[in-house]
């Protein structure tokens, strides 16, 4: 039998020579360009603060047009000067002027100081907010400001006056207690009339700063102080520091150290350290003012002083940032030796005072700072991270500065 001829199968690849092979394109390697990432993550950053800018201005435009809406349909709801309204029904106390009987003159031929002093008095307890509102539009329309002090003749109140003390003391009759209680069991006052009172006030102020005297203006100021810690009015904090602003300005002079002093050393003896430390948040900032800003500086500075116990430093205010830095005044033993609520209070106290003043300027001192605190409450074993959130604030503003620093240097 003849022999079949094997066929090949050839399942090898081909080799082709290396003249014939085309050469494969190599990767480039990854360069590391510490300049250009930090340029564009400038960049990107500043394109996001812009665009948030934008946002909020597009948002507070819409805000102030719905504002103003509202505000012309209240003002446009009635012109004529003698709308007649119906005062609330209030149980009359005959020896006591505490409770207001008063019948909304609807005469063409009525004085308008008198029409003016019983829309004040109606808005100061009217419960309907909307014709509350409505007073107090017609008011800002006229010319026409509050008194301070009541008038008496012949130990005869005269109806026609109204003074400001006396509307404020109906709210809390005894300025010279912090902690004396509201009298509003009767007249139950609404947070609307608070507020459209106040701002009346303020707003008079500032149309004429010499309404009040320094003494009136600085028993205004002294009276929201107090009635800002009833929980009632605690809630209207707004109103009631932008009043207590306002009064401060207008009553004493920035370059009037002695005034400032007398008036800030008269709320610092009366209040314990809580409540100062709240004060210099809810009262003081954002600050507006030179005023404002000197007796922020006095009354923190001092509440700083006494926490680290060096009450026998005569020096009122701070000469310079570097009086604020904590290791150059107590040794690393200070807050192990004493309750920790006062390492609390420092970090509180400073967590403002560090951006007001900025101690960043003092980069490495702040950098020391941080560490000897953030010692301190390790050492201390604080559990509560709010205060190491604080110092974390610190740290991550630090090395921003340093990264802005090393970019500064790369652009040079």
């Amino acid at each position: 039998m003849p022999k079949r001829k094997k066929t090949t199968i050839n399942d090898k690849k081909r080799c082709t020579s290396k003249k014939t092979t085309s050469k494969r394109q190599r990767k480039s390697v990854f360069k590391f360009d510490i300049k250009k990432i930090l340029i564009e993550r400038w960049e990107e950053g500043n394109k996001l603060l812009k665009q948030s800018a934008e946002s909020a201005d597009e948002e507070m435009i819409v805000n102030n047009d719905l504002h103003q809406e509202i505000v012309n349909q209240t003002i446009n709801f009635e012109d004529n000067n003698t709308l007649p309204l119906e005062l609330i029904k209030l149980d009359h106390v005959v020896s006591d002027r505490s409770n207001y009987n008063i019948p909304f003159n609807d005469n063409l031929n009525a004085d308008s100081t008198e029409l003016c002093t019983q829309r004040f008095k109606i808005m100061s307890i009217e419960q309907n907010e909307s014709v509350a509102k409505i007073h107090y539009n017609h008011l800002m329309k006229a010319s026409w400001s509050p008194e301070f002090d009541v008038s008496f003749e012949n130990n005869k109140f005269y109806s026609h006056y109204l003074d400001v003390r006396y509307i404020l003391y109906k709210w809390r009759p005894d300025l010279d207690t912090a902690t004396s209680g509201p009298s509003l069991g009767y007249q139950k006052v609404e947070r609307h009339n608070f507020q459209l009172v106040i701002n009346f006030i303020w707003y008079n102020i500032l149309k004429n700063d010499k309404k009040f005297s320094v003494a009136q203006l600085l028993e205004i100021a002294n009276f929201m102080f107090t009635i800002s810690f009833d929980c009632l009015f605690g809630q209207m904090i707004n109103v009631i520091r932008r009043l207590f602003n306002a009064c401060i300005e207008t009553a004493i002079e920035e370059d009037n150290d002695n005034a400032i002093i007398a008036v800030a050393q008269d709320i610092y003896l009366k209040y314990n350290e809580d409540d100062l430390l709240n004060m210099t948040v809810d009262f003081f900032l954002p600050l507006k003012g030179q005023t404002m800003k000197k007796m922020y500086t006095y009354l923190t500075y001092k509440l700083f002083k006494s926490l680290l116990k060096k009450t026998d430093d005569t020096s009122t205010f701070p000469s310079c940032i570097k009086e604020w830095f904590v290791q150059d005044l107590v040794d690393k033993n200070y807050f192990n030796e004493n309750e920790k609520k006062i390492l609390c209070s420092v970090i509180r106290l400073l967590e403002h005072v560090v951006i007001i003043f900025d101690l960043y300027k003092e980069e490495e001192k702040m950098n020391n700072m941080y560490n000897f605190l953030y010692t301190a409450v390790k050492s201390t074993g604080l559990s509560d991270l709010r205060f190491v959130n604080i110092l974390d604030q610190w740290r991550l503003r630090l090395f921003r500065l340093h990264v802005n620093r090393q970019l500064n240097l790369i652009n040079d």
